[in-house]
């Protein structure tokens, strides 16, 4: 049961981690090439390490073998697995981790081409969802207002407590508890619904602008952890 609520926590945990980093640091601004996901901590290593992302990028088996070493070192980093990044350096809930970003930050830019960053750049906007529209760099480029800020605050918010309450919790059952498969498709409904609402916000040239942001869609599948 145990191992079961790790799955859980490692699953929906990265999400979590991502909707809720974007949302504290969003008003930091990144820079460089890498540009706004450098503030999501745990999902670089991630995503680089996802088999769809790099297929998607065309990554060489040179570059599959850099990523395989580099994520692992990342998650030590951060703490024990399972735990969606809030462990080890991350320190309090939202708070940046310089030294992680920089370390991500740098191997992309050595790691990958400028065609493979911009590709990677534009799956984890999509990947961030309604999150992606608290970073600078988007908003900056989006030219939302201060009241559009403050909706996409909202709803990233609103969306990170739902999020929280789908992971089964320990206890009465609850270790282990659901269905895998029901859980993966009330996320994605919720993430289309997020979606909508955050087109609902935007204006129509806004609107032309998150598409070039975010390029051709990607679905980024989700897998079970076989070794949790």
């Amino acid at each position: 049961m145990f191992r079961n609520a790790i799955k859980w926590a490692a699953i929906i945990g990265v999400t979590l981690a991502v909707t809720g980093a974007a949302a504290a640091q969003g008003q930091r601004g990144q820079r460089g090439q890498g540009g706004g996901f450098m503030g999501q901590r745990t999902s670089v290593p991630a995503l680089l390490a996802n088999e769809d992302v790099q297929t998607e990028l065309k990554m060489t088996d040179e570059q599959k073998e850099k990523v395989k070493a580099f994520a692992p070192a990342q998650g030590q980093g951060r703490g024990q697995r399972g735990q969606g990044g809030q462990g080890g350096q991350r320190g309090q809930r939202g708070q940046a981790n310089p030294e992680a970003e920089k370390a991500a930050e740098t191997f992309v830019k050595e790691t990958l081409t400028p065609d493979q960053r911009h590709r990677f750049q534009q799956i984890h906007y999509q990947v961030m969802g309604i999150a992606a529209f608290n970073n600078e760099d988007v908003q900056k480029e989006l030219k939302l207002t201060d009241e559009q800020k403050t909706k996409f605050k909202d709803l990233a918010e609103e969306e990170r407590t739902k999020l929280r309450e789908l992971m089964p919790q320990r206890g009465a059952g609850g270790a282990g508890g659901g269905n895998f498969q029901e859980i993966m498709q009330k996320r994605q409904a919720m993430t289309k619904e997020y979606n909508e609402k955050a087109q609902a916000v935007l204006t129509e040239d806004q609107k032309k602008a998150w598409k070039d942001l975010t390029g051709a869609p990607f679905e980024l599948r989700q897998r079970r952890r076989a070794d949790v």
